[in-house]
């Protein structure tokens, strides 16, 4: 298991043990950050029935969690979403 599988897994049973539609209180993105996020939320929405919450919440914490490129996050977001 890669370790972008392992992160995606582990948000999974961190999203059920969660609230829905809250972000931790210290959630910092700058402008780009956002952008790139807003891509791949635009991307991965489309192709698949998922909840658009969820996927904003596991793409925030992804970036958080390093994974910033673009293709790696909607990579990670479409095993997710399958």
């Amino acid at each position: 298991m890669s370790a972008t599988s392992s992160i995606v897994e582990a948000e999974r049973c961190q999203y059920r043990s969660c609230m829905r539609g809250r972000l931790p209180a210290n959630v910092i993105l700058r402008p780009a950050d956002l952008a790139i996020l807003e891509r791949v939320f635009a991307q991965v929405i489309p192709e698949h029935d998922t909840h658009p919450g969820e996927l904003a919440m596991l793409l925030v914490r992804l970036f958080q969690d390093g994974i910033t490129d673009e293709h790696e996050l909607l990579t990670a977001a479409e095993k997710w979403s399958r």
